[in-house]
C-alpha cells in the first residue's frame, strides 16, 4: 500500500513513466476483471474500458489525496467508465438497428410493404387488447409523443415506450399469421409514414356542418343535406390533388422531427445521469480529502502507545534475564516456567533467542504485523498468508507462560507456550525451532496452537 502511494506521489510530482507503469502493472488485473464482468465477458470492450480508467488516473493523479486507496478508487472509476461505455454502446446498436430496418424497407420498397399491410391493418388492430390498441392508435394514428401517450394511459414516459414496443411486437405476430411479415422497427416506420394522411381542408370545414344538419333533419336526410354533401365531395376531389403533392413531404418531415426529438430527449436523460455520477465521484473525492486532513483518534492513541514501547521493552528485557532453567523433555508439555506475561506486554524482541522469538511471534499475531509474522518463519514470499483466525483468537488471551528451550525426544529444540484465556481455560502449544545464521526461526508446532487449531504453516 505504501508503494502505491510512493509511486503515485512520484508520478504526480515528476510525471515518471516508470512509476505509472508500476501502478498499472499492480492494479491492471483488478480493473480488467471488473470491466470484464460488467460487459458480460466481452474481452475487447473490457480492454478499452481498462485503458480509459488508467487514462483517467493519469489525468487526475495530482488531485487525489495522499492517503488514497488506489484499489478502491480504480474500482469505482471502472464502474463509472463501464456504465458510460455501455450506454454509448446501446445507443450505437439502436441506431444501427434502425438504419438496418430503414435500409431493408427501402430495398424491398415501402409502398409494396404498405400495400400488403393496408388491407388487414385495421382488422388486426381491432383484435389486439385495448391497452395495446390504444397505445398504437395514440402513438401512430394521432402521432402523440411518448409523454402524451403516457399521460393518456396513466403511465410514465418509459412505461409508455415499453407499452408501444410490446404492442408493436404483438401486432407483428398477428400480421405474420396472415402472411404479412415484417419487423417491429419496420412496422413503426410504416405506421409513422402511412397510418395517418392529411385531411382535405374541404372535409375539415364541412364535416361538422353536415353532421349537425343530419342531426337536425328529423325523419331522414333532406334534399339540402344531399346538396351539401355533393358540394363537399366536389371540393374533396380538388383538395385531394393538393394534399397528394403537399402532404407526403410534410409527413416525412414530421417523422424525421419526431425521431430527432426522441433521440435528443434520450441524450438529455443520459447526460443528466452522467452528471450525477460525476458529482458523486467528486463528492466522495472531497470527502476523502477532508477525512485525510482530520487527525483521527486512532492515530493519537497510536502515538500514546508508542511512548510506552521503551518502558515495555525494558520490562521484558528484565523478565528475559530472570527466565528459569530449561525443563527436560518430559517436563516440557506441562511447563509453568514463569508467571504469566500479560498479552498487553507482548512486543517485538527480535529473534536472537528462542524466548524472544516466541514473544515476537505472539506479538505479531495479536497486533496483525504481517512482516514480523513472516520473519518468525524465515519467510518473505507474498503467498505466505497471515492467519487471520489466529489473530482473532488471540484477542481472548490474557497472557502466556513461555518455557526455556528444551530438547524434544526427536532432538528438536522446543519451547512450550501455555496461554490463559478470558474464561479461565488454558491452551498449550509447542513451538519447534531451528537456528539459522545466529537467529531462532519457527519451523513447526505441535499440540493445540494458541487457542485455534490450524495446520499447514
Amino acid at each position: 500500500m505504501s508503494e502505491d502511494r510512493q509511486w503515485l506521489a512520484e508520478f504526480a510530482r515528476t510525471g515518471s513513466e516508470a512509476a505509472f507503469r508500476q501502478i498499472a502493472g499492480r492494479h491492471l488485473p483488478l480493473v480488467y476483471s471488473a470491466a470484464l464482468r460488467m460487459v458480460n465477458g466481452d474481452a475487447a470492450q473490457a480492454q478499452d474500458i481498462a485503458q480509459l480508467v488508467f487514462t483517467n488516473l493519469a489525468r487526475r493523479a495530482r488531485s487525489l489525496p495522499p492517503d488514497v486507496i488506489l484499489a478502491g478508487w480504480l474500482h469505482r472509476d471502472t464502474r463509472f467508465t463501464a456504465l458510460e461505455w455501455l450506454r454509448q454502446e446501446r445507443r450505437r446498436v439502436q441506431r444501427e438497428q434502425q438504419a438496418a430496418a430503414m435500409n431493408a424497407l427501402e430495398s424491398a420498397g415501402p409502398d409494396a410493404d404498405w400495400s400488403h399491410l393496408r388491407p388487414v391493418l385495421d382488422e388486426v388492430l381491432d383484435e389486439l387488447d385495448d391497452p395495446d390498441r390504444h397505445a398504437l392508435l395514440l402513438r401512430f394514428c394521432q402521432q402523440r409523443s411518448f409523454a402524451e401517450v403516457g399521460a393518456a394511459l396513466a403511465l410514465s414516459d418509459d412505461a409508455a415506450r415499453k407499452r408501444v414496443d410490446r404492442a408493436l411486437d404483438r401486432l407483428r405476430g398477428a400480421l405474420a399469421r396472415r402472411g404479412v411479415t415484417s419487423t417491429a422497427a419496420g412496422l413503426a416506420v410504416l405506421l409513422g409514414a402511412h397510418a395517418v394522411v392529411n385531411v382535405p381542408s374541404a372535409l375539415a370545414a364541412t364535416v361538422a356542418a353536415v353532421s349537425l344538419a343530419g342531426t337536425a333533419a328529423a325523419g331522414g336526410v333532406g334534399a339540402q343535406l344531399i346538396q351539401l354533401m355533393t358540394a363537399a365531395k366536389l371540393k374533396l376531389v380538388a383538395a385531394a390533388v393538393i394534399a397528394t403533392a403537399v402532404g407526403t413531404p410534410l409527413v416525412l418531415q414530421h417523422r424525421a422531427n419526431e425521431t430527432l426529438l426522441a433521440e435528443n430527449a434520450a441524450l438529455r436523460r443520459q447526460t443528466a445521469q452522467l452528471d450525477k455520477l460525476r458529482a458523486d465521484n467528486e463528492r466522495l473525492t472531497a470527502q476523502l480529502e477532508a477525512d485525510a486532513a482530520r487527525p483521527s483518534a486512532e492515530h493519537e492513541e497510536l502515538m500514546r502507545l508508542r511512548g510506552q514501547v521503551g518502558v515495555l521493552r525494558q520490562q521484558l528485557a528484565e523478565v528475559a534475564q530472570t527466565k528459569p532453567a530449561a525443563p527436560t523433555a518430559s517436563e516440557g508439555a506441562s511447563s509453568n516456567a514463569s508467571t504469566y506475561m500479560p498479552s498487553t506486554n507482548w512486543t517485538n524482541l527480535g529473534f536472537n533467542t528462542a524466548h524472544d522469538a516466541t514473544i515476537s511471534f505472539l506479538w505479531a499475531l495479536r497486533s496483525g504485523n504481517d512482516s514480523v509474522y513472516k520473519a518468525a518463519f524465515g519467510k518473505t514470499n507474498a503467498d505466505f498468508a497471515f492467519p487471520i483466525a489466529w489473530a482473532n483468537a488471540l484477542a481472548a488471551v490474557k497472557g502466556s507462560q513461555v518455557s526455556q528451550v528444551y530438547e524434544s525426544p526427536d532432538g528438536t529444540p522446543t519451547v512450550s507456550v501455555v496461554s490463559e484465556l478470558d474464561n479461565g481455560e488454558t491452551a498449550n502449544t509447542w513451538l519447534q525451532f531451528s537456528q539459522t545464521n545466529g537467529i531462532w526461526l519457527i519451523h513447526g508446532f505441535t499440540g493445540y496452537p494458541i487457542v485455534v487449531q490450524q495446520s499447514g504453516q
